[in-house]
């Protein structure tokens, strides 16, 4: 028995809505159920937009109020207006971003949730589909990345982040040069903390996956044909039994894979949506920022645009994770 029901029910709230109409033996249609799942979140995003459009406003009025000001005055009460305008922009940007990071960090834990009750059901239809040895060994390799990457993400990733924002406010507020080094050096352990863990969780799972797989499948042929051999008479009609519950234990292993991904996606899709939206504003502000002559306030609005970024990156390297688990264990099934 998979238990195939606790997939639905790990799900988030919004996730559920999404995939309501989709179930684990309706596989027709990915790209048609990813379009219409799209169309629907997109649908209910007209809120967030106005609310970062509203938020950016705010941020380009201090940017324009340090501009006229600047223009006015020396430079010892210049770099003095510097500091209050990178303060104020603190206040105005720490409510959303540190929305932001908490929404990222709960998405990788609901992620983390799904996948607890996705594997394991994979595994056992991978089992089923004779891959025994390749379904025990992709499961604790994906298992054992996942929570590693949500430890990591915890303990490491996030104060990484915060560490970098803060470091680019101080940055700011002083002359550009004395925290650039830290604030550079904190961006780095991000982008190569995420890419390593992302390139031994596929390089393990893809070397597995051929290796294992390739090892079942031969074994599943050995026994059959010692089961046709050895029973008499009825040994044949046993063999060929059993390449049909093979073929129905590797259908259910696809149909369990594609729901697995779909669900990813649902589970994902809300809170990616409102990353990209308030990234992708940040960006348009930063822009219209730096066509005033404020490169200080400029560079910390693109600092906030790329740990914004990085949440991004944390979220999708999870996701992938989870999509890269669901293809090879559809692949380790025996052919």
């Amino acid at each position: 028995m998979l238990h195939t029901e606790t997939i639905e029910e790990s799900m988030t709230k919004d996730a559920k809505l999404l995939m309501r109409d989709t179930t684990v033996w309706d596989t027709d249609g990915f790209g048609g159920k990813l379009l219409s799942m799209l169309k629907t979140v997109l649908g209910s995003s007209q809120m967030q937009i106005r609310q970062s459009v509203k938020s950016c406003k705010t941020i380009l009025a201090v940017v324009v109020l340090y501009a006229l000001g600047g223009a006015m005055l020396g430079s010892r009460a210049k770099a003095a207006l510097r500091m209050a305008a990178v303060c104020t922009l603190c206040l105005c940007v720490t409510d959303d971003v540190g929305a932001l990071i908490r929404l990222g960090t709960d998405t990788a834990e609901d992620l983390n949730v799904f996948s607890k009750a996705l594997l394991p059901v994979m595994a056992g239809a991978a089992a089923g589909s004779g891959a025994t040895g390749s379904s025990a060994a992709l499961y604790a390799a994906s298992a054992a990345f996942f929570s590693l990457l949500v430890s990591v993400l915890r303990s490491f990733l996030i104060p990484a982040v915060k560490c970098f924002l803060a470091l680019s406010a101080a940055d700011a507020a002083l002359d550009g040069r004395t925290f650039a080094g830290m604030k550079q050096f904190a961006a780095g352990l991000v982008k190569h903390s995420l890419r390593v863990i992302t390139l031994v969780f596929s390089a393990y799972l893809s070397l597995t996956g051929i290796i294992s797989g390739s090892a079942d499948a031969l074994g599943v042929k050995a026994a059959k044909m010692a089961v046709s051999s050895v029973v008499p008479v009825v040994g044949s009609m046993i063999s060929d039994a059993a390449e049909t519950v093979l073929v129905s234990a590797k259908y259910l292993l696809r149909s369990v894979g594609v729901y697995g991904m779909l669900g990813t996606v649902a589970v994902l899709l809300v809170p990616f949506l409102r990353l990209w939206i308030r990234y992708l504003i940040m960006n348009i502000t930063f822009y219209l920022a730096s066509v005033f002559d404020c490169e200080g306030l400029s560079g910390f609005l693109k600092d906030v645009s790329t740990a914004i970024g990085f949440v991004i990156g944390i979220v999708s390297c999870c996701a992938l994770l989870l999509f890269l688990s669901c293809v090879c264990f559809m692949r380790v099934s025996v052919t």
